[in-house]
């Protein structure tokens, strides 16, 4: 990939990260606003996993960069990701 981009991979690229970081935002309001409901909780750090996951896999086979280790470590995120915020729902 070239180091300058043209306008339309940029616009692209930022449309992207603009979804992920809203859609963050939604699952962590979402998270602390059910505080007094840990089972709830735990749907929406799976939910958040999934997406951060899913996330990462699209964006980076829309960009040509999905490898095996790629999509490894997205998956490998998610699961510590879901089992961190897990351990801070029952404790």
């Amino acid at each position: 990939m070239s180091p300058l981009r043209s306008k339309n991979q940029t616009d692209t690229h930022l449309t992207h990260y603009l979804v992920l970081l809203v859609t963050l935002v939604v699952f962590i309001v979402l998270f602390f606003y059910f505080n007094y409901n840990r089972l709830l909780q735990v749907v929406i750090a799976a939910l958040l996993a999934s997406f951060y996951s899913s996330w990462g896999i699209v964006h980076h086979y829309y960009e040509d960069r999905l490898t095996n280790l790629i999509f490894l470590e997205y998956v490998m995120f998610g699961i510590v990701m879901f089992l961190v915020l897990l351990v801070s729902i029952i404790f």
